[in-house]
């Protein structure tokens, strides 16, 4: 059954919503994008590990095994798809994003059976859930690793429009607006992906950065005087980003 609550379109998954936050006694209040996800698909790990697997085969257990091993890793990696552009819904699914990242189930499915097939699916059905997704070979994949259709919808997030999270945490677009710094938006987002992100230390950057976002956006608003030292900082930080 697919969440109905009130918020469902705010909840990271259409089959459990955000039951993983609640069972882990989290607070989506001080849990940021990556974390919401990583708890969301942590919890199913959880959960498929402990689903009686009595009615498959040999080879569907061990696939089983290494497809929950391979999703807790991709949890922890931490790296999820981006929408880059406006979407109708708050919260929507992304096969594969601009950046090559592919949502967890693309991931799964590459990881066991290559990049072809992840591909396919996503020219057809990029920003679908999983039981919209008409492509028989998922439904073969599912069955070959041990899973079902509706497990594969169970792991299966939802992403925040890109564009509306940037609007309202990132002290950089509220500051260089209509400036000469926001020439060189692409060129952070790039430094922030490729870069920082690849390291440990980079993503804890990151995430320290928008978990501090809000707080700096409503000062620099309170305080206009704080705003250009803060650009020229910016501009001196940023001036060799290509």
């Amino acid at each position: 059954m697919y969440a109905s609550t009130m918020s469902s379109a705010l909840q990271v998954n259409a089959v459990i919503g955000d039951l993983g936050v609640l069972h882990s006694c989290k607070s989506l209040q001080t849990l940021d994008e990556e974390e919401h996800i990583q708890t969301h698909l942590l919890f199913v790990c959880d959960y498929l590990a402990s689903v009686p697997t009595y009615h498959l085969n040999t080879q569907q257990k061990i696939n089983r095994r290494l497809v929950i091993n391979a999703l807790r890793c991709y949890a922890r990696e931490g790296i999820f798809p981006q929408h880059n552009e406006s979407v109708d819904a708050l919260r929507r699914p992304r096969f594969i994003d601009h950046r090559g990242v592919h949502c967890a189930v693309g991931e799964l499915i590459k990881y066991t059976d290559g990049g072809v097939l992840p591909e396919q699916i996503n020219q057809l059905h990029e920003y679908d859930y999983i039981p919209d997704i008409h492509v028989a070979e998922v439904a073969i994949w599912a069955y070959d690793n041990g899973l079902t259709l509706d497990e594969c919808a169970m792991i299966q997030p939802s992403y925040i429009d890109y564009g509306e999270i940037l609007k309202e945490l990132c002290p950089w677009v509220a500051l260089s607006k209509g400036t000469d710094l926001e020439a060189r938006t692409e060129a952070l987002r790039r430094f922030r992906d490729q870069r920082l992100k690849a390291s440990v230390s980079g993503r804890l950057l990151v995430k320290t950065y928008y978990k501090a976002g809000p707080g700096m956006v409503r000062f620099f608003a309170k305080h206009p005087w704080s705003q250009e030292p803060a650009r020229k900082t910016l501009d001196l930080l940023t001036r060799n980003l290509k």
